[in-house]
């Protein structure tokens, strides 16, 4: 790392558990690190500040970059380090104006959906990507597609995971099928329901349950969908879990379930795999980059099929001990923290080179 006596991070992102997970990455003898937030739910660390990002009210356009361009002349970063390319990122850019070197971290659907909806949206976007030094991703397809949409040549691109925090829990596993992910349209739980009342075609259904964990505006619509397919006494809902609560569930399912229509690559999911879970995912570029079908996982092709049945052929033992040793190598805390300090290093020696 560079020799210098704490560096001082700024990291920008919504309230997240991502963030919170990230932020808890640096070692605080060798980071200064301030947060500013939509919130503070989930990063509850007390440099944790909060301001509107909300694009909707046109007056954030001259309070919120005042609001950051305060925290960062109080601050003083070495790197400020932005998360999801949208008013998280626009704002401060509007507010630094360059004064420091930017890292900015895409997270998915911030650039493999949302600039596809509008002209306008695309525009900023792209202009965010503009004004970055470096940026990272979770996954090479979703870093590659920035790069692409990015109106600025040879920006260097840093794969970087969230990771995962393990817990030492090792419960007996049950025949259950586990899904966490956000109940909102772009992770399509209807279908993973959906899918589920197929699956009781089969002659070993009865055995099973599907757990749902995660709320979200569709919640409601969920469970309606639930009892109208008669599916009550065998699918459960679990809400928003902790940390260890989620933990267990995982240790306990033998099947993990995401099929979103777009994704970088899910913290869950490689949750998921540490804990011995059989991933059944969508097929999209990021999830292909772990997953390799009827390997270690099952990628669906087809939603429309009993795939539930399907994934059920493959051989457990063998891909749970694959998935294990794949996370204990990329996505470990101390693996993680790894690959974000290079790019720490990457950036400030940018800064160094134009200086």
């Amino acid at each position: 790392m560079i020799k210098q006596t704490k560096i001082k991070l700024l990291i920008v992102g919504p309230d997240s558990p991502h963030i919170a997970n990230f932020v808890n990455r640096f070692d605080t003898n060798t980071y200064n690190l301030q947060v500013i937030s939509s919130g503070k739910r989930h990063i509850t660390c007390k440099n944790n500040l909060r301001v509107n990002f909300s694009l909707i009210k046109f007056w954030n356009f001259l309070f919120t970059p005042l609001k950051i361009k305060k925290i960062a002349h109080q601050f003083e970063p070495d790197v400020v380090w932005l998360h999801q390319a949208n008013s998280f990122s626009l704002y401060p850019i509007l507010a630094l104006k360059k004064k420091y070197p930017i890292i900015l971290t895409v997270w998915g659907s911030d650039i493999l959906v949302a600039p596809k909806k509008t002209w306008w949206i695309r525009r900023m976007t792209r202009y965010i990507l503009s004004k970055v030094d470096l940026i990272t991703a979770d996954a090479k397809f979703l870093g590659e597609q920035a790069i692409e949409l990015s109106p600025k040549a040879n920006i260097p691109l840093h794969i970087c995971q969230f990771g995962i925090n393990p817990i030492d829990i090792s419960p007996e596993k049950e025949k259950v099928i586990f899904s966490n992910r956000g109940h909102k349209s772009l992770y399509r739980i209807n279908e993973v329901i959906l899918a589920f009342h197929r699956f009781q075609s089969n002659s070993t259904a009865n055995e099973w349950k599907l757990v749902i964990a995660g709320e979200g505006p569709e919640t409601l619509g969920l469970q309606k969908l639930v009892d109208e397919l008669k599916l009550t006494e065998k699918v459960q809902f679990v809400g928003f879990l902790s940390a260890f609560e989620n933990a267990n569930w995982y240790s306990r399912s033998t099947y993990y379930i995401s099929i979103p229509e777009s994704d970088g690559t899910a913290v869950s999911l490689l949750e998921a795999m540490y804990y011995g879970c059989i991933p059944i995912v969508s097929d999209l570029p990021a999830n292909k980059e772990w997953i390799h079908h009827s390997e270690n996982g099952y990628v669906v092709s087809d939603l429309k099929e009993n795939f539930l049945a399907e994934a059920m052929k493959m051989n457990c033992s063998t891909a749970i001990a694959t998935n294990k040793a794949l996370i204990n190598k990329t996505a470990t805390p101390e693996a993680c923290t790894q690959k974000f300090e290079e790019a720490i290093e990457a950036v400030l020696f940018i800064k160094k080179e134009t200086i």
